[in-house]
């Protein structure tokens, strides 16, 4: 692909395993029987029914799965909304986000009319709407090392539909030990990823170890997103999930599908079980629940010794005539989308490359978009020596809602 992705670069650590060697994932049976399907269901449901492999028995297993649903971004709007129309009979959501503008280019379930709205209150009407006997449980909460074992323990299969890294971690190891499958979906620029990890591994944590740097960590927020690709994802998410209810063909076991768009080409990636993973090998460290609740975060406040600015004391500032440097460390992309006059730009990591660009003696104010990577980049001027260094408090987004509101907010 032409353009770099925060993805971690896959590597085949194995071959792939024969179909013999990779039984089929079974899924845990429903506590209660499944309620026989009504004239309407048998109607709504007709084509599976018609379907071998599927028939009245996949569908009353279907009809008892429950699936939790983590995060209603990017693929968890459309995987929810295959799994309600194929008749699965309990949908728990979770999200913690009101529906914001730039949500509808890539998360078709919510409209123009539902912008400032709770996803979850929305998404739960839509798809009720698609599955009227479909019992959804709503949680309004950032899943935590705290909530995050009762949470997916209370239902057959999650799947992961967040964008965040350290969101991927803590999903992974809860899941592993409750011993919940779960189905992880990711889109970046014009790329997806797709993978199946059942309990005992191979997991997440065997195929990416350790977290990438936050300096590599980006969201589509931050990149960008290719409008199509959470469809994609998210449909090919529902349809594995699908599969594990059904005992239906091969399961994504052991293997990370990717799909590129500029070059039009899926691929199977084998990976294997790290024999000392601490998620899913039999040694596993439950500690590292906790420690996920950590990872990856980025803290939105200045470094010690470095004082913040809120945005109207910037506005203040420059309207004043003071002399200083405004630094912004975003990529060129969201520079180029918008930017506070006067700024002077260099991406995070051209950040060491370029210092001879700036002063010393000179005053510098450092922002990015909402305060996390330009605490990183105070870090990296601290210690090449700059010590006259403020941090705009909540970025660029932060400047928008206060000062400039008519600047995109993205």
């Amino acid at each position: 692909m032409g353009q770099q992705t925060s993805f971690p670069q896959l590597k085949e650590n194995g071959q792939r395993p024969e179909p013999h060697e990779e039984p089929r994932a079974k899924r845990r049976e429903p506590e209660k029987p499944a309620k026989p399907l009504t004239r309407d269901d048998s109607t709504r449901f007709s084509r599976h029914l018609l379907l071998p492999g599927v028939g009245l028995r996949g569908q009353n297993r279907l009809q008892s799965a429950r699936v939790m649903v983590i995060g209603l971004g990017s693929a968890g709007t459309p995987a929810a909304s295959y799994l309600a129309s194929a008749g699965v009979g309990q949908l728990g959501l979770l999200d913690d986000d009101t529906i914001e503008l730039a949500n509808l280019q890539g998360q078709v379930l919510f409209e123009n009319g539902d912008i400032g709205k709770p996803k979850l209150e929305v998404a739960g009407r839509r798809l009720k709407n698609l599955s009227p006997n479909l019992k959804i449980e709503q949680f309004a909460t950032m899943l935590r090392a705290s909530n995050a074992l009762e949470l997916v323990r209370g239902y057959d299969l999650v799947i992961d539909g967040t964008n965040s890294t350290a969101s991927h971690y803590l999903i992974n190891d809860a899941c592993m030990i409750t011993e919940r499958p779960f189905i992880f979906a990711h889109v970046s620029r014009y790329s997806g990823h797709l993978g199946f990890f059942p309990p005992g591994g191979p997991c997440y944590r065997c195929l990416f170890p350790k977290p990438p740097s936050v300096f590599n960590a980006q969201t589509a927020e931050e990149e960008g997103l290719l409008a199509a690709l959470p469809g994609l994802m998210g449909t090919l998410a529902a349809t594995e999930a699908l599969k594990y209810f059904l005992e239906s063909g091969r399961m994504l076991r052991g293997r990370i599908l990717t799909w590129d768009t500029l070059h039009g080409e899926f691929k199977s990636v084998p990976f294997q079980r790290e024999p000392a993973c601490p998620a899913c090998s039999k040694n596993k460290k439950l500690e590292i629940l906790a420690a996920d609740d950590q990872a990856m975060k980025t803290p939105l406040t200045a470094p010690a010794g470095v004082q913040s600015i809120e945005p109207r004391a910037l506005n203040a500032k420059m309207k004043a005539g003071r002399f200083f440097l405004l630094l912004d460390v975003r990529s060129k992309s969201e520079y180029d989308l918008c930017h506070i006059k006067g700024a002077h730009h260099i991406p995070l990591l051209q950040l060491q490359q370029r210092l001879g660009e700036l002063s010393r003696q000179t005053e510098i104010v450092v922002y990015c978009k909402n305060g996390a990577k330009s605490r990183l980049a105070i870090e990296i001027l601290k210690k090449a020596g700059f010590k006259k260094l403020l941090h705009l408090r909540g970025g660029m987004l932060a400047w928008i809602e206060q000062v400039e509101p008519s600047l995109p907010k993205y």
